[in-house]
């Protein structure tokens, strides 16, 4: 399970170089780090700050693909819930479906490249890149299958699962925040990928041109020919692998595991009267003076489940930081108890996450909160940059960037 020493040790092995020249492939020399970006283990200004010792600049593919994820905090500061909905208008005249396919889910497509991305995503939590981006484009423009959807999928098995950078991607991809839907083929997995990724002779296996008029239009490459044969050769078992499900509260052995409480009134609060509530994007720092409450709100729960692999990377850390670890909806639970003590001061980071947003702004109505501003490298304009062109331009002010 991934920990402090696990991110420590990783962040160590980051080499900027070779990320450099090797992290399109799917065995490149990665950082990993995303899970531990997304939940906060350490600040991107500090990241950036140590990653500049080895000579990061602006001109670096790292530095850009952390100023990607600082853009899609830009977009989100600036629309809210408004990137859960098309941005731009989708591809005019084609219908998508608002579910997932039984063959997606099992990873019995019948195509490598797919199955084994998704069978991934189930096993470790993680995924490269460049492995999303083509899961992505399969299912939105050759399976025509709603981008919310699959991004709402991907995000509860993802430990990396970050609501802007992983919803915002996928309308990338989809071309309702770009200007044209990202595809993929055949060669550009023989390309990057190892060979039993390779789909040669596949579906795939066309040109761009002949997979952008498909995306164009309502036809669906389902390789149902192909699953059929497998059939017949009683080769493709229904029952084989196993869907991990998607939770809206914690399994009961882990809700005993880290001691998870659903009422306040069960924990001894009087250690003093300066609380720091940590929610699960802020798990930074060490125990202190102040109580320290991990705050899980279902509603946000209800509405973005969790793999129990994500939930036990996450409780096992909260262990780590809180006094007492609270699970309920907070509005009902939390927002009464600090009401009826009013000598209690607040310390808490400010997210973007729905249902959070609304119960920290609740919070700070109630009692003395100190909300500290999420932290950035790179500075946030007032402006809308509607590109992450105009974003780097207006940001770094360099004409020349690294691309996505």
């Amino acid at each position: 399970m991934p920990d402090t020493k696990s991110f420590e040790r990783i962040l160590g092995k980051v080499n900027i170089q070779e990320y450099e020249t090797s992290r399109n492939f799917l065995n490149g020399a990665v950082t990993y780090l995303s899970p531990y970006i997304t939940h906060g283990y350490e600040s991107m200004p500090n990241l950036v700050f140590q990653f500049k010792k080895q000579g990061l600049t602006p001109q670096h593919k790292l530095y850009a693909e952390f100023g990607w994820r600082e853009y899609y905090y830009h977009v989100w500061s600036h629309l809210g819930n408004g990137i859960f909905q098309d941005i731009r208008p989708a591809l005019p005249e084609v219908t998508y479906q608002a579910a997932l396919p039984k063959d997606i889910l099992q990873a019995k497509t019948g195509l490598a490249p797919i199955d084994l991305a998704i069978s991934t995503l189930y096993e470790t939590g993680y995924l490269h890149n460049h492995a999303r981006m083509w899961l992505a484009s399969y299912l939105i423009h050759f399976r025509k299958i709603h981008w919310r959807t699959c991004a709402d999928w991907m995000y509860g098995y993802l430990l990396d699962g970050d609501l802007a950078s992983n919803h915002l991607s996928w309308q990338w991809v989809g071309s309702t925040f770009s200007s044209k839907p990202y595809l993929f083929n055949a060669e550009n997995i023989t390309k990057y990928a190892p060979v039993e990724w390779h789909c040669t002779n596949s579906i795939l296996d066309q040109s761009y041109e002949a997979l952008d008029a498909i995306a164009r239009s309502n036809e669906i490459l389902d390789n149902s020919f192909v699953l059929k044969q497998l059939a017949r050769n009683n080769t493709w078992n229904e029952t084989q692998t196993q869907i991990p499900p998607l939770l809206s509260l914690p399994p009961e052995a882990l809700l005993k595991k880290y001691q998870v409480v659903a009422d306040l009134k069960l924990f001894d609060m009087s250690k003093s009267n300066n609380f720091k509530l940590v929610h699960p994007w802020n798990l930074k720092g060490t125990r202190d003076q102040k109580v320290q409450l991990g705050i899980l709100h279902t509603p946000f729960f209800q509405e973005f489940p969790w793999s129990e692999q994500r939930w036990e990377f996450v409780l096992n850390r909260l262990s780590q930081l809180c006094d007492v670890i609270v699970l309920g909806d907070l509005q009902k639970i939390l927002i009464p108890y600090l009401k009826a003590h009013k000598s209690i001061r607040i310390d808490v980071q400010h997210t973007y996450n729905p249902h959070y947003a609304d119960l920290l702004l609740e919070i700070s109505k109630t009692n003395d909160t100190l909300m500290q501003p999420m932290d950035r490298f790179l500075a946030n304009p007032d402006q809308f940059c509607p590109s992450f062109t105009k974003f780097w331009q207006l940001v770094v002010k360099k004409e020349k960037f690294p691309k996505h």
